[in-house]
């Protein structure tokens, strides 16, 4: 039973298999304009590939403690949300669970069939790259209007790009650095393509995600140097961010310097506004949270056209509360734990400061449900197996 099962698991993760179950898995995950039934299908054949994944997950007893974080942590929402006043468990299934299948399948895949995964993963992501691309070119004001905006296309709205972004140049990197390749064409031209997207789309928090990877890469030597630059480094910097900005506001003692030197709003575009309106809510259910809600309420309740915190961390107390945000914390703080393993490597380095750029925009944007994110953050968590898999390959000579 175990070698039926271990040659099944060797299909899987075959070169083209694989490709083809990560490509139905993100796609799923995009949108596809005026064509609900094609998405509907990609969902349902989403869910299917899940159920395989996650059975042969079992099967082998693979599961690491970040796909087990994980999947405590869709429970927990899952479980909340039913439990609440709305009780739709098919908000967590339309994006949570096809992030978990994404999530199981890249963890087992890394760990033993690294090459095949990272080829799959980064390729796939190429070709959602060149279609967003031809959307944003083909329509410049937005390929789709949605119910509160008008600038979507198919990885959505537009401040939300990044995430898939970083998401596509670490797997390119990783996966150019397992072949122990120097260059590839590919992967310049997916950072040529999102690098226009960035500044044509030209969202704030995103340009200024992306423009701290672009002045890294500028001075990477340099940078690479200085011991103190490093996941740990950047976690304490996106808590300290947290606690001084969301919750004690010490930008107010600058008042004179932003509003009246630099013109600009204290607010944050209102996003101070929401944060305390968020934070009274939490108050009120500090432990388990309201679960996933529809936009309807969200709007009634933060008085405005709002639909999340504007802050990852107060995102997740409301949905779930310290239930959820513990599981939360704990996956970023493995991947963060396992790029510190190993900081003096530049493929942890250049890990470090992509996780670093998405930790940024998270203090200002609620994005715990973008796949990009979870990618980022799996692929980190086993950069151990893919600098061992990198160092094998150079020594071989291959």
């Amino acid at each position: 039973m175990e070698n039926k099962t271990n040659t099944i698991v060797s299909i899987l993760y075959s070169k083209a298999i694989s490709f083809i179950i990560l490509f139905i898995l993100l796609l799923s995950t995009c949108s596809i304009k005026d064509n609900q039934p094609l998405i509907t299908s990609f969902y349902r054949l989403s869910v299917m590939v899940f159920m395989i994944i996650l059975f042969f997950n079992f099967m082998n007893f693979k599961l690491s403690k970040f796909s087990i974080v994980f999947v405590f942590y869709t429970i927990i929402l899952s479980l909340v949300t039913y439990f609440s006043t709305f009780g739709n468990l098919k908000l967590v299934f339309h994006k949570y669970f096809k992030i978990m299948a994404i999530i199981l399948y890249l963890d087992l895949g890394i760990k033993k069939y690294t090459i095949n995964t990272l080829f799959s993963l980064s390729y796939s992501l190429l070709i959602l790259n060149i279609i967003n691309f031809y959307t944003i070119i083909m329509y410049p004001s937005g390929w789709y209007s949605s119910e509160l905006y008008d600038n979507n296309w198919f990885f959505g709205y537009d401040n939300t790009h990044i995430f898939m972004y970083f998401a596509s140049i670490i797997s390119f990197y990783l996966y150019r650095k397992a072949k122990n390749d120097k260059f590839n064409i590919f992967e310049t031209l997916m950072i040529c393509i999102i690098t226009y997207n960035v500044f044509f789309c030209f969202s704030a928090n995103s340009v200024v995600a992306y423009t701290i990877f672009l002045i890294y890469i500028l001075l990477k030597k340099q940078i690479d140097k200085i011991e103190f630059m490093n996941s740990k480094t950047y976690f304490i910097i996106f808590l300290l961010i947290f606690v001084f900005i969301v919750l004690l506001r010490v930008q107010n003692l600058f008042e004179w310097l932003i509003v009246g030197v630099l013109h600009k709003d204290l607010t944050f575009t209102n996003r101070v506004k929401i944060w305390d309106m968020i934070i009274t809510l939490i108050k009120e259910k500090p432990l388990f949270g309201y679960g996933l809600e529809p936009v309807e309420v969200l709007k009634y309740k933060l008085r405005g056209p709002f639909t999340h915190a504007h802050n990852t961390i107060l995102d997740v107390m409301y949905k779930c509360g310290i239930a959820g945000i513990i599981p939360f914390l704990s996956m970023i703080i493995f991947s963060v734990k396992e790029l510190y393993k190993n900081k003096e490597n530049v493929i942890s380095r250049y890990c470090s400061i992509i996780l670093f750029c998405l930790l940024i925009m998270m203090n200002f944007e609620a994005r715990e449900d973008k796949i990009g994110l979870y990618i980022v953050l799996v692929l980190c968590f086993n950069i151990k197996t893919i600098i061992s898999y990198t160092n094998n390959k150079e020594e071989s000579g291959d």
